[in-house]
Parts: C-alpha cells; sequence; structure tokens
C-alpha cells in the first residue's frame, strides 16, 4: 500500500518534485500549498472564460442577423389569367420557381429580454464560483484533519523519546545497585523489557506517521520530507461570532438568480419590434406573372406580442416562488443548524479548557511522585516493578495532558471552521 501511495506521488508531481527544503511546516503552509495543488485550482477562470462567451453571444443578439436563403421548387399549377379576350394572350406565373435571398433581422427593442438573459447569466457564474470554493474549502478542512493527525503522532514520539531517555538513565542507577549487591539483575531486566516495549511503540508511531505524511503530500502536490518538524498551532476564539460562511453565500446568489429569472419571463411577454429586409434574385420576382430572373428587395418593420399563453408565465413565476421558498427554508436550516453546532462546540471547547488544567496539576502531582519514586529506587527501598508502575503512570499523564492541548486546538480549529473564518 506504502509502495502504491509512493508510486501516486511521484505520478503527481510529474517525477519532478522534491521533498520540502525546510525544517518546518506549518497548517497554513500545508492548506496554501493544497490549495494551488488543487485539481481544481484554476476552474474559476475557466468558468469566468466560458461566461463572457456566452455574455458575447447574448450580446450578439442585439446585432444585425443575416441568412442566405436558396430554394428551387416546382408546382403543378401557377398563377394565370385565363379570359377570353381575343388577340390578348394573358401572362402566367412559371411552374419550376428559383430563389436565392439575403435576410436580414435588426432586432429593436426586446423588452428587456438580452439585459435579463445576461444578468442571469453573471449571476450563474457567480454561483458556480462560490460552488468552486465550497468543494476547495472542504480539500482545506480534510488537509487540516490529517495536519493535527500527523501533530498528535509527533508530540506522542516526542513524549516517549523522553521516556526513552529517563529509562535509560534509571538504567544505569540500576546497573550501579547491581553493581553494589543491593539490586539484582532482574531489575535491570524489567526495565530492558519496558526499554523495548516504548521502541516497538515508537517504531509504530514513526511508521503511522510517515504513512499520515506520505498521503498529506498527495494531497499537497508537494513531497514532504518525513523528518521535517510540525509546528503546533496557536488558534483562539473571537470576542465576536461572526458567520461569513459560503454556503450562506451560495443560497443567496441561488435566491438572485431565481429572482432574475422572473424579470426574463416579464420580458418574454413585453412587445418585440424588429426590422427586417430581403435581397433576393430568382424567377419569378415580386412580379408573379413575369417568367423571367430578376432582383427585388423587401424592407419592412415587424412587432410581436404575445398577449396570451394560457397563464403559463404567471405559472412559470409560480414554480420560481416556490423554488425561492424552498432556497430559504434551506438557509434558515443552515442557520439553525450553525448556531446548534457552535453551541455545542463551545461547550466542547470549555471541557478541553477544565481538562487541560485537570491534567496539569495530575502530571505536576505524578512528576512529584515519580522524583521520590527514583530515590527510593536508587536506595534500594522500592522495587523496579513498582518504580515502573508510578514511571509509566507519569508517562500517561504527560501524553494525556499533550493530547489534550491539541484537542482543545481541534475544538477550537472546529469552531473556527463552522463560523467560517478557517
Amino acid at each position: 500500500m506504502l509502495k502504491y501511495i509512493r508510486f501516486i506521488i511521484i505520478f503527481q508531481l510529474g517525477f519532478s518534485s522534491i521533498a520540502v527544503a525546510q525544517d518546518t511546516i506549518s497548517l497554513n503552509w500545508c492548506i496554501d500549498k493544497a490549495h494551488i495543488n488543487h485539481p481544481r485550482f484554476g476552474n474559476t477562470s475557466i468558468i469566468e472564460s466560458i461566461s463572457e462567451n456566452k455574455l458575447e453571444n447574448i450580446h450578439s443578439g442585439n446585432l444585425p442577423q443575416l441568412e442566405l436563403n436558396g430554394k428551387a421548387s416546382y408546382q403543378s399549377d401557377a398563377i394565370s389569367i385565363d379570359l377570353p379576350i381575343p388577340g390578348i394572350d394573358f401572362p402566367s406565373s412559371p411552374k419550376d420557381q428559383y430563389k436565392v435571398s439575403l435576410d436580414i433581422t435588426q432586432s429593436i427593442y426586446d423588452g428587456g429580454f438580452s439585459k435579463s438573459k445576461g444578468k442571469i447569466e453573471d449571476a450563474s457564474k457567480n454561483v458556480e464560483i462560490s460552488q468552486l470554493e465550497i468543494d476547495l474549502r472542504t480539500s482545506k478542512m480534510q488537509i487540516k484533519d490529517l495536519y493535527f493527525s500527523i501533530l498528535n503522532l509527533q508530540k506522542n514520539l516526542e513524549i516517549i523519546d523522553v521516556s526513552l531517555n529517563q529509562l535509560q538513565e534509571n538504567r544505569i542507577v540500576v546497573e550501579t545497585g547491581i553493581n553494589n549487591g543491593v539490586l539484582l539483575d532482574s531489575d535491570r531486566d524489567l526495565l530492558d523489557v519496558e526499554i523495548i516495549k516504548l521502541k516497538q511503540r515508537k517504531s509504530e508511531l514513526l511508521n503511522a506517521k510517515r504513512t499520515g505524511i506520505e498521503v498529506l503530500s498527495f494531497k499537497m502536490g508537494e513531497a514532504i520530507d518525513p523528518s521535517v518538524t510540525f509546528l503546533p498551532t496557536d488558534f483562539y476564539i473571537p470576542q465576536l461570532d461572526s458567520i461569513e460562511r459560503m454556503e450562506e453565500k451560495l443560497l443567496d446568489q441561488q435566491a438572485e438568480v431565481l429572482e432574475m429569472n422572473k424579470s426574463l419571463l416579464k420580458a418574454r411577454t413585453m412587445p418585440k419590434l424588429y426590422a427586417f429586409g430581403q435581397f433576393a434574385y430568382g424567377n419569378p420576382g415580386l412580379n408573379m406573372l413575369k417568367d423571367e430572373f430578376d432582383t427585388y428587395y423587401i424592407v419592412g418593420a415587424g412587432l410581436k406580442w404575445t398577449i396570451w399563453d394560457w397563464n403559463t408565465t404567471n405559472r412559470d413565476k409560480e414554480a420560481l416562488t416556490y423554488q425561492q421558498n424552498l432556497i430559504n427554508s434551506r438557509k434558515l436550516q443552515f442557520e439553525s443548524d450553525i448556531h446548534s453546532a457552535l453551541v455545542n462546540q463551545k461547550s466542547t471547547i470549555k471541557n478541553h479548557e477544565e481538562n487541560l488544567l485537570a491534567f496539569e496539576n495530575i502530571l505536576n502531582l505524578r512528576s512529584n511522585i515519580t522524583k521520590t519514586a527514583k530515590v527510593q529506587l536508587q536506595q534500594g527501598v522500592m522495587k523496579t516493578l513498582d518504580y515502573l508502575t508510578i514511571f509509566n503512570q507519569e508517562t500517561m499523564s504527560r501524553i494525556q495532558l499533550e493530547n489534550e492541548k491539541l484537542l482543545l486546538q481541534q475544538a477550537i480549529a472546529k469552531y473556527l471552521e463552522i463560523t467560517g473564518e478557517l
């Protein structure tokens, strides 16, 4: 599995990535890198280009429209004058007819239809951009969670290193006690067993951290050296709750598009005024009784006005209103969910703050107990097994304290995520 992940990373970076040449990295740095290297980064410019093309097409509708038409036909009968007047031969329209024409139309007034379509396209573009930002933000939050996971592993590794150093120092003390006949070889063996267990645990944590870094590298699009130090975060709760979620903005934009569609429906029913012209060459020309090719033209103006559409427009407007109501209800539900989430998250943060104070006091007490036990071990008053029990309790207290610090930062980060500030 790890080989597969490494292969993906190399492929993703085009076989040219170089591990990050720095000693430390931060959460913001990882988020920025992941954002820049996201597959959809840069889609904003694509969306804007698509919208510009659509707007150009809408504006082109107000320019003269030219069509070249041609037709050849044969008909079973044609116009003729059949009067029994001796000596007079009346002309008749040919049965085979041919025509090539250039038809021109120019919109003079469209009731604001083109203008409304342009506004809708611009608003729709903003909706797509907002949806893209929401998708990119989801990826950012995944980076945040992965970063905290690696940070937790890093902190536990630091604690294990401290514990190993302490056990190594205690082993020297026990070795001295054995040489002086105060302690037994089994006391040293007990320490060696504990040292082996800690080294094994350290190996497990290192593998987990290495895997996490590889996954993070893949998501960021840039390789990270496993030896790099992940800097702790320093989040704090703002004084005032300022909710700036892109989801709310997206819902407002969607409602705005629906409102603009109502204006488009109104413009659809307005009178349309246009000019037209036709320049043609054919047989017959405008004189249908003249059997020869001729050029001719027709110019004029026209009016279109849908004065009755069987209530179609009103039903369409009503449907748009229903959709707006659905969006408003979704927004109210979203705001309610956000409020509830903030209340719960504040409670979680408060619990972690209280736990942090308790764990600090416990660790101080455990440290004092361990110091006393170490002196008793040196004096041969305490058994090594009892000392290790006390030592492990201090180690667990230290791990609990550091984990609680990290959990507090995670809780605050989650709070900022809910408000939209992160």
